[in-house]
Parts: structure tokens; sequence; C-alpha cells
């Protein structure tokens, strides 16, 4: 019973998901019309290889040159201080539930999405990106993934994609895929076939997918728990950087803001709602 009474029931878990969803969507369209945000101009085609349909965008020259323009005329941290424009919740949560009172993160608009609604959850504070993600960041993550059904990821140095040096996780609601023709994530038809072949929590690779990564299934009634969300996540996260070859989160090879180090190994972080990913 105690159990029960710690955890969202079904109907307030739709409510919160309807209402974070609905605030997305107006923030997007209101950021899109008042032009807070481009939407940058992209060629999209699905290519069929190994029985998985990937999603290809490719965008043109001209808007390239636009998106690096406007972010060097910045010239400041865009995460420190937002945009009004861009805004979705400023002070998401306080994270692993810690109590302290502190707005650990604000979610953001991406000025210049690839995607509809593609979302930032930026660090309120200045964070290195090449820090390693904590619990503290999972559970903020989960805490939008989970009713927004989106795909979450998170680079870790340059040679992962990452431009900006403030820590930001990032989120595209699946519906943003589907707008375009993609279903599903290309990964997930490797991981289905791997989904009665492995332990919840335990790190497996897929012997389709010729690149070192690292995967595991999650387990639902631990992630749908909000105070053992984080802490289970982050176990799962550091077991797979461990499986994928990559250094611990506790490891001084990580130390402070390393963009500009080329020895850092840099890697990717993939989640979704059943699932999690790490490819250096």
């Amino acid at each position: 019973a105690a159990q029960a009474a710690a955890e969202p029931a079904d109907g307030m878990a739709s409510a919160a998901a309807e209402d974070l969803g609905a605030r997305v969507r107006e923030a997007a369209a209101r950021a899109a019309r008042e032009g807070a945000t481009t939407l940058l101009s992209t060629d999209f085609a699905l290519r069929h290889e190994s029985g998985a349909a990937f999603a290809i965008t490719t965008r043109n020259q001209a808007a390239e040159m636009g998106r690096s323009g406007a972010a060097g005329a910045a010239r400041k941290n865009p995460f420190l201080e937002p945009e009004e424009g861009l805004q979705v919740v400023m002070g998401w949560g306080d994270g692993d539930g810690d109590g302290d009172g502190a707005a650990a993160y604000n979610l953001l608009l991406n000025k210049f999405p690839v995607l509809p609604r593609h979302l930032l959850l930026t660090a309120a504070q200045p964070t290195p990106q090449t820090d390693p993600l904590t619990a503290r960041d999972l559970a903020a993550l989960w805490a939008a993934l989970r009713p927004l059904d989106a795909f979450g990821f998170f680079n870790c140095g340059p040679g992962s994609g990452a431009s900006q040096r403030h820590k930001h996780l990032q989120l595209i609601p699946r519906e943003s895929f589907a707008a375009v023709g993609a279903e599903q994530a290309a990964l997930e038809s490797f991981l289905a076939r791997q989904a009665l072949s492995h332990d919840l929590g335990r790190p497996f690779r897929m012997p389709e997918l010729r690149f070192q990564h690292a995967a595991a299934f999650l387990d639902p009634l631990k992630t749908n728990a909000p105070s053992r969300c984080g802490a289970y996540l982050h176990g799962v996260y550091c077991s797979l950087l461990d499986e994928a070859g990559l250094p611990g989160p506790e490891s001084a090879a990580w130390g402070s803001d390393r963009m500009d180090d080329p020895e850092l190994q840099s890697y990717n972080a993939l989640f979704a709602k059943g699932w999690m990913v790490v490819v250096p």
C-alpha cells in the first residue's frame, strides 16, 4: 500500500503526459510563428537495409550556413540565458527528488530543429558536456521522455556530434518521426530481435550492427517509479559504459571541460522508454 501511494496513479500519469505534451506543442507552435525557431530545410529518405528502415535527413548548404552564422553571432552560453521564445518549462523538477528545492534543469526548444518539437534538457548551472551523466540527469530526462513517448540522446564529446560545451540532453517525440514517415527508429528493429534473449538491465550486443556498442532493455517497474528511476537508470548506464569499453563515471578520464581534447573518447547514449544504448 505504501508503494502504491508513493507512485502516481495511471490517471494522474496520463493527465501529466497530456499536460506536458500540450505545453510542448503550444510552445513549438508559438516559437515557429514568432520566428524564435527555424525548422531547417532538409531532404528526407528511407533506406531499407538488413531488414530495417533507416531514416536519412540531409541538410542543404544554405541551411547549414544559416545555422552556423546564427550560433556564432550569439557569443554567449545560450543555455544559461535561454531566449524567452524557446522556453517550455524553466526549473524542470529537482531531478532525483533529493528535496533541496533547486531548479536543476530547464526544458527548452531547439532553436534550429531538423524535426518538429525537438527539445533540449539543459543543466540550469554551468556544467561541462563532457561530464558523465548522473542519476539526477537521467531522472530528469525520464520525467519528460516517458510522458512524451520520446527518444532521448546525449552526445558526449566533439566526436559524437556535440557542439555546445554546456551539459544538455536532447529529446524528440516519437510523433515527430512519424510525421515524416519513420514509424520507429531503425535501431528498434534490431532490438526487437533480441527481446526474448536478455534479462532486463543486462548489457548485450546486436550481431547485425558492425560498430562497437552496448544495449540493455529496461525494467518498467523501476523506470516508472520516480523514487527509484534515476538510480536504476544510472546503474544500467554505468554497465553499458563498461560493456562498450568506456571509462566509468568516476574515472579521471572524463575530468572537466574536455571538448577540445583530442584524446577524449566521445560517445553517444540513446534512450527510449524500453531500452538504452551506448555507442563509442
